[in-house]
């Protein structure tokens, strides 16, 4: 048990903590938002990840390798990721006030909000989904039993919070030291990045 939970934690951290469009998301989230909502974020990634993770482990990760089923996956992401490319490049758009030495920043993104575009966007995210079935299929029968599966997908599902905790509390404390342009300017290539991933997994669709 001690050894399945370890394993998880691991594993849950570091797909977390690896840097794809999720990563990206939590982490502007931050920059603009404070911890909360880059909190959000991380607890919505990590309820698909455990929720995957133990439908893996009860063998469903054999059904995600068809290549039909990767096709469909990736342009399904490629959608929702250039969402939220879109979505990034307005918020950039939009004008931010100074007063004096203190930051307004704006409160569009609260816990709930990006809870639900989080979970959302890591279920459809098929770097997510393609990276569990890698992980699970070179792991094998690590757990054995449903006891033993649940424990393994609680632990990635902390793991993968951790990850987030780390990546929200550095990014809220970055953002509240920078300036209205290094916001900007964060938001544009928070933006570039989605277009970019969502432009790599349509052509991965398509083929």
């Amino acid at each position: 048990m001690i050894a399945t939970t370890l394993i998880g934690l691991f594993y849950g951290f570091v797909m977390a903590a690896t840097v794809g469009p999720i990563w990206i998301f939590g982490f502007r989230t931050g920059v603009n938002f404070g911890f909360k909502p880059a909190i959000g974020v991380g607890v919505g990634a990590a309820i698909v990840d455990t929720i995957y993770s133990f439908l893996g482990a009860l063998g469903a990760a054999a059904l995600l390798t068809n290549p039909g089923t990767q096709r469909f996956i990736s342009l399904v992401g490629a959608i929702i990721v250039g969402w939220l490319g879109v979505r990034t490049l307005i918020s950039h758009r939009k004008p931010v006030d100074v007063t004096g030495a203190e930051l307004n920043l704006p409160t569009g993104d609260t816990f709930q909000k990006t809870l639900k575009i989080s979970l959302i966007a890591t279920a459809t995210n098929p770097l997510t989904i393609l990276g569990w079935v890698a992980i699970l299929t070179a792991t094998g029968n690590i757990a054995s039993g449903i006891s033993l599966k649940l424990a393994f997908a609680i632990s990635i599902g902390f793991g993968s919070l951790f990850a987030f905790l780390i990546v929200s509390l550095l990014a809220s404390k970055i953002g509240s030291r920078l300036s209205p342009s290094w916001l900007r300017r964060i938001d544009l290539i928070s933006a570039i990045a989605f277009f970019g991933f969502a432009i790599a997994l349509a052509i991965k669709g398509v083929k």
